[in-house]
């Protein structure tokens, strides 16, 4: 290579590009810049202006350096003829991913075999002949293919692309890929089986254990009030997990769900139940008296020998299971208890008005074996509660008709929404529905005949 050409002359600044090394020396009297070609071992001078060349740079077979011919520093630039190859083999370090992975997502890295030395490549997906697949790719990073839909096996196992490889000169190649698709395991748990407690059940432990079985070895979690317990299933797919957040008596709900290993997760199941942790069944000794609250009346009629019942909905605390409630005495002829802290009693209003005149009674819950002092409250027949009579369902009136369609939200037949206080097509499409569950014309109008079962079957409900 270039040794200055003899004493005194001196070669600087230096730059080299693949097989081809640039610079400047000063051996013809002012700076030129020179060319040494490794491959063959030959030097070429580049420039031949009696003007100074100096700092040149190159970058495959382009040269730039700078130049005072015109007094000035100006830019100049050599393109060097020589004989490019093309790329010859395109490489991708990766050929598979999983179903179901979230986009985009990396295939692997691209890299090209090019005879020509340190040569550039951009990649592309316009080959001649385009992949089966092209649209489900991009290249990503400059070097980097992505995947940008989510794969399922089940669907399609494989995707064929076509990339292309580009050098500095324009020459090119393409390769054919396929992409497999790895079959993971995404089929969901079967729903889990709640053994304890049953359904409806009532308990008297603020922090149930809720068992039953699942599939095996997975991450079963129950969800009751807006939180979660989480827990494992045996190799036999049992589980038992308790609720550690201490309950208030009244109706819940369980919600349980299992995860497998995948993070597959099942169907939810559920199950209601009652906490009582008051709940009857104690020795008399131990029952505490019943205690008044509140309580709501409803009249209605009925078709059974008893043509005017009351309803109450009575709230408070230590109602037992067999708990008995009178009004002046006369006990209810239907008692369900909902909690220790609500229960429903129906009578019969000719047998309350029977006793006598006065129509101010004393409405009681007892408990029996306990002390009732704190279990009474005074209710006056006539003015108290709530009467239903026809102008309650009346539909020319904005309130009787909202009265018509909380009956029908209660019932079920009707949504919350539905509520509008306005007789429209949704309204008499659940009136036609409660006529035809009840034996009734199905005219989406209330008469009498439909007036009176809806009564009948609300306060039921409630």
């Amino acid at each position: 290579m270039a040794d200055g050409a003899g004493p005194g002359f001196r070669s600087s600044s230096p730059a080299i590009s693949g097989d081809k090394i640039v610079w400047q020396d000063n051996r013809n009297g002012n700076q030129d810049v020179y060319l040494y070609d490794l491959t063959d071992n030959t030097e070429t001078r580049i420039t031949t202006d009696a003007a100074n060349q100096i700092y040149p740079a190159i970058s495959g077979n382009r040269i730039v350096w700078e130049e005072y011919r015109n007094i000035n520093a100006d830019i100049y630039m050599a393109t060097l003829a020589y004989d490019n190859q093309p790329p010859t083999d395109i490489s991708l370090s990766g050929s598979s991913i999983n179903e179901n992975a979230s986009t985009p997502f990396s295939v692997g890295t691209l890299s090209v075999t090019d005879p020509d030395a340190g040569d550039a490549h951009a990649f592309s997906l316009t080959c001649d002949i385009p992949g089966a697949d092209d649209n489900s790719f991009r290249i990503a990073n400059s070097n980097e293919l992505q995947m940008n839909v989510s794969a399922d096996y089940e669907t399609k196992s494989s995707y064929g692309v076509c990339i292309r490889a580009t050098d500095i000169q324009g020459a090119t190649f393409e390769k054919d890929f396929t992409v497999a698709i790895n079959d993971l395991d995404d089929t969901s748990p079967s729903t889990p089986v709640i053994i304890g407690p049953t359904n409806g059940m009532t308990i008297q432990n603020r922090n149930p254990v809720i068992s039953g079985t699942a599939e095996a070895n997975s991450t079963v979690t129950v969800s009751v009030n807006g939180k979660s317990y989480a827990g494992t299933s045996d190799s036999s797919g049992n589980f038992s997990i308790t609720v550690t957040d201490d309950l208030s008596d009244g109706g819940h709900v369980a919600s349980v769900t299992a995860t497998d290993s995948q993070s597959n997760v099942s169907p939810a199941t559920t199950v209601s139940f009652i906490v009582e942790a008051e709940a009857g069944g104690r020795n008399n000794g131990d029952r505490k008296s019943a205690e008044i609250d509140s309580w709501d009346a409803y009249q209605y009629t009925d078709k059974s020998e008893c043509a005017s019942r009351l309803k109450l909905i009575i709230r408070g605390h230590h109602f037992d299971k067999d708990a008995k409630v009178t009004i002046g005495g006369k006990e209810a002829s239907d008692t369900e208890r909902k909690s220790s802290r609500k229960l429903t009693a129906t009578f019969c209003m000719d047998k309350l008005l029977g006793v006598k005149t006065d129509l101010k009674r004393k409405l009681r819950v007892t408990n029996p074996g306990a002390d009732s002092a704190k279990a009474d409250s005074k209710i006056d027949l006539e003015t108290v509660f709530k009467k239903f009579t026809g102008s309650d369902f009346d539909t020319f009136t904005k309130n009787g008709i909202r009265s018509v369609q909380q009956a029908l939200v209660k019932l079920g037949l009707l949504t919350s929404e539905g509520v509008t206080g306005s007789y429209d097509d949704q309204t008499a499409d659940a009136i036609r529905g409660f006529q035809g569950d009840n034996d009734i014309p199905q005219t989406g109008f209330i008469g009498p005949l439909t007036r009176g079962e809806l009564q009948r079957k609300y306060l039921k409900a409630l």
